[in-house]
């Protein structure tokens, strides 16, 4: 989660992939007609209740699985505001109707098994310490890549978040790279070997008398000398390490791991 709130790539392949929920959209649908009437009943009755359309709670659960490959809805039960039925659970405890669904934050949930890896409890802490425990009869589990033996599903892009660090390294260097080479270092060169630096009557050298010149010339200033003396641009010259290719090949990788084109990303280039 901290990865998708920093890092461009991350969170813009997680939204693509839920606007493309969003524009596919849903349907109710079934042999019964009345079957599907009711469902659609309920969903009505759910949106009047928790007062928020449907299709946000559709666009929250995808949004959970892009990105934690697991979603955790809570079912609010509430006689008064549903038309259900009250029933008989199987230890006899009665179960109200549900009246709401709600996406619990996954990253504030724990979880209880059993021997057999069942799920028994999930647990439930906020950041400000405020704990509750959820039985499983309450909660409807969304999940994919969930291995054997494992309660909750392996996010599909974990391997994404070593490639977008090392490709977010690599452009921290060519940061560097262009602060040390975008403006150019010049070497003023007194004097050589066939006409070697002189020195005056007070002691003083022509390197000492340069320095000074220079400490005190305008940036736009000219200086005018010999032929003994002479400035050259030192710099990089078109000799520095080819970056571009490291960048393209670690983002092909970036792309890859998050199941995403360059196109999705917003670069067209010699894309077909």
């Amino acid at each position: 989660q901290i990865a998708q709130d920093t890092d461009a790539y991350l969170f813009r392949a997680i939204q693509k992939k839920v606007n493309r929920v969003v524009t596919a959209g849903f349907s109710f649908v079934g042999n019964n007609p009345d079957t599907v009437a009711y469902v659609e009943q309920r969903i009505a009755e759910i949106e009047w209740a928790t007062q928020s359309p449907f299709f946000d709670l559709v666009s929250a659960v995808f949004h959970d699985l892009f990105r934690f490959s697991n979603c955790m809805v809570i079912k609010s039960r509430n006689a008064a505001k549903s038309s259900g039925q009250v029933r008989k659970g199987l230890n006899g405890e009665t179960i109200e109707p549900v009246a709401g669904y709600f996406v619990l934050p996954f990253e504030t949930l724990e979880f209880k098994t059993k021997a057999n890896g069942e799920l028994k409890k999930v647990g439930q802490i906020m950041p400000d310490g405020i704990s509750r425990e959820f039985f499983p009869r309450d909660i409807v589990h969304f999940y994919t890549n969930r291995k054997p033996g494992f309660v909750v599903g392996t996010p599909e892009i974990l391997p994404a978040l070593d490639d977008l660090a090392l490709l977010r390294r690599i452009e921290e260097n060519i940061e560097d790279l262009i602060e040390a080479n975008l403006f150019p270092v010049f070497h003023y060169q007194v004097g050589s070997d066939d006409f070697p630096e002189r020195a005056g009557p007070d002691g003083v050298k022509e390197t000492d008398i340069v320095k000074r010149t220079l400490e005190y010339m305008p940036a736009g200033g000219i200086y005018v000398s010999d032929h003994r003396h002479q400035i050259k641009s030192v710099g990089s010259e078109g000799k520095s390490l080819r970056i571009d290719y490291y960048v393209d090949y670690f983002k092909k990788r970036v792309f890859a791991a998050l199941g995403v084109s360059p196109i999705d990303m917003g670069e067209g280039g010699d894309a077909n």
